[in-house]
C-alpha cells in the first residue's frame, strides 16, 4: 500500500534524487577541505540548525546570510529579531556562546575518524540550543544522510509527541528513527534516513519540495556544487 509520503516521493522523485546527489557531493567535498574550512562548515551547519528550532524554514533562509556574518551576541540578536526567528534572545546568546565554547577541532577529528554517532552525541551535549534532534539535522545538512531530524512535521505526520524524540543518547534516538522508518518500509527502502525525513516533512507541510536554497548557496562557497 502506497503511503501519502511515498506517493509524494514518486511525484517528485527526480527532484528528491537531485537533493540526495547534492548532499552526497557536499559530504565528499567536505572531506577534501582544509581543517579550518571543515571547522567553519561544522559551525555554520550548527548555526543553521539552531536557527531552525521552532522556526519556519522560510524565515531561517532569509536570516541565514546575515547570521553567518554576525560576530557578537548583539549582532545575532538584531538579525534574528529582524527576521522573526523565534526565541531570538536565547538563540543569539547560544549562537555567540557556540563560537566561544564549542570545540570544532574535536568535531572535525571525530568526523575524520568516521565517528559520526560520537560527533552527533557531542553536538547534542555541547552545542548550545541543539539537542539530539537538531544535532542530527546539522550533520545531515553537510551530507551525513544516515541521520534524520524528527522535527515538528515528522512528529505530526507519524502522530507522535515531538518531545518523545528529545532523548538523552544517540543510540535511543537512532532506535526511534528506525521505528519511524519501519512504518513506511517502501519509502525507507528507496531513501536515506535524511531523504526519508525530507519527504515526510514536505508531505506534512504540503507546500511543495523544500529547497533550503540559501543553505546550499552558502555551502557552495566551500565545496563545488551546482545550485
Amino acid at each position: 500500500m502506497t503511503t501519502e509520503a511515498h506517493a509524494r516521493y514518486n511525484e517528485e522523485v527526480q527532484r528528491y534524487e537531485q537533493i540526495q546527489q547534492l548532499l552526497d557531493t557536499i559530504q565528499a567535498g567536505y572531506f577534501d577541505l582544509p581543517d579550518k574550512a571543515k571547522e567553519n562548515v561544522l559551525f555554520i551547519s550548527d548555526l543553521y540548525a539552531l536557527m531552525s528550532v521552532m522556526t519556519a524554514v522560510e524565515r531561517v533562509e532569509r536570516a541565514f546570510p546575515q547570521a553567518i556574518d554576525a560576530e557578537t551576541e548583539a549582532e545575532y540578536r538584531d538579525v534574528y529579531d529582524e527576521h522573526t526567528i523565534l526565541f531570538h534572545n536565547n538563540k543569539a546568546k547560544y549562537s555567540f556562546q557556540n563560537t566561544e565554547e564549542v570545540d570544532y577541532s574535536l568535531q572535525r577529528e571525530m568526523i575524520d575518524n568516521g565517528e559520526i554517532d560520537r560527533v552527533h552525541q557531542y553536538k547534542a551535549d555541547n552545542v548550545n540550543g541543539l539537542g539530539v534532534v537538531k544535532a542530527a539535522f546539522s550533520l545531515a545538512m553537510i551530507g551525513f544522510t544516515e541521520k534524520m531530524c524528527i522535527d515538528t512535521h515528522v512528529a505530526s505526520y507519524f502522530g507522535i509527541d515531538e518531545r518523545d524524540a528529545e532523548v538523552d543518547t544517540v543510540a535511543e534516538y537512532e532506535r526511534l528513527c528506525g521505528s519511524l522508518r519501519s512504518k513506511d518500509p517502501f519509502l525507507a527502502h528507496e531513501t536515506s534516513p535524511y531523504l526519508f525525513q525530507w519527504v515526510v516533512f514536505d508531505t506534512d507541510r504540503d507546500d511543495g519540495v523544500t529547497e533550503h536554497s540559501r543553505w546550499f548557496k552558502t555551502i557552495s562557497e566551500f565545496v563545488d556544487i551546482n545550485v
